[in-house]
């Protein structure tokens, strides 16, 4: 499939060529229109991509539960209190090998 197309520019080359075929016209009529049509499609398509807006999702909110404190959080926070310790010192006394991963087991205890 090697033809004229792929050595010259074919519509440039029949624009310039005097005097025309049927031929030459109709492709040349051809190639403009494919020219335009290319255009048209083009600047549809940007005006597609600049109208249509990028869709925004809505920020999901973790909703909030308004709970009372189980009563073994409370005696827990009070003997700290009394003892002036935080819960990070607890965990950190429990925390023999520094990773602060703890079990169940370790609750258990």
């Amino acid at each position: 499939t090697w033809g004229l197309e792929n050595c010259v520019n074919l519509e440039e080359w029949l624009t310039e060529k005097k005097p025309l075929t049927q031929q030459e016209e109709s492709i040349l009529r051809k190639r403009k229109k494919e020219r335009e049509e290319a255009k048209i499609q083009a600047q549809l398509l940007a005006l597609q991509s600049v109208t249509t807006a990028p869709k925004i999702e809505p920020v999901k909110t973790i909703p909030l539960i308004r709970a009372p404190y189980p009563p073994s959080i409370i005696t827990l926070q009070n003997l700290l209190h009394k003892q002036k310790l935080k819960l990070v010192d607890l965990f950190k006394k429990a925390d023999r090998s520094r990773t602060m991963k703890f079990k169940r087991v370790d609750f258990l205890r």
